[in-house]
């Protein structure tokens, strides 16, 4: 699903928030028409982030590859553990979110995309929206706030709920902003 194109100029307003982990994000929300929308959080720190992980993979390689070289006899602990955090921060670079979007089409569907360094979508029809509620979650004894939409219909035994923005974690004042959005657009029978 893309953007709906209009022939009119698309309302857009544009704020800052932070994520419950203190990253800069950058809300973005454009309205199509009276039917449809597009909520976009962007990881403001990505290009911060992933150059700094970048840094830290290229930094513990050549300090490894200056062990192997200098040591005769090697430790297996410090093989294990270095090529260990070298995969782990492979992939927390790979798995590093610069954005999260939702588009909704009433009547449609609802779609939510993350970019990492590839894109993912889960594509909800709009018969299988049943709600979407502001959770409160505990993890790891710290209070976050989820966006999630709840489904109905032959999906809700799949996936009864679909947390949207659940690799950015935007706080409650962010998702406050979105969830009065969604009632504002959005026609589900309560």
């Amino acid at each position: 699903m893309t953007s709906p194109s209009t022939s009119t100029t698309a309302n857009t307003s544009t704020s800052q928030y932070r994520s419950f982990g203190g990253r800069e994000l950058q809300l973005n929300i454009i309205d199509y028409n009276r039917d449809s929308f597009e909520i976009q959080i962007i990881n403001k720190n990505y290009s911060y982030e992933r150059s700094f992980r970048f840094k830290a993979i290229v930094t513990l390689a050549l300090t490894y590859l200056a062990y192997i070289v200098s040591s005769s006899s090697r430790l297996l602990i410090v093989d294990v553990a270095s090529l260990l955090t070298l995969a782990y921060l492979i992939y927390t670079t790979i798995e590093l979110v610069k954005s999260e979007k939702i588009l909704f089409v009433a009547e449609f569907a609802l779609q939510i995309t993350t970019e990492k360094s590839r894109r993912s979508s889960i594509f909800i029809p709009a018969t299988n929206i049943k709600d979407v509620v502001i959770n409160e979650v505990i993890d790891d004894l710290a209070i976050k706030y989820v966006l999630i939409t709840r489904t109905k219909g032959s999906l809700s035994h799949s996936k009864p709920i679909i947390a949207m923005f659940k690799s950015l974690q935007p706080r409650i004042e962010c998702l406050e902003i979105v969830y009065t959005h969604f009632l504002k657009k959005l026609d589900l029978e309560r």
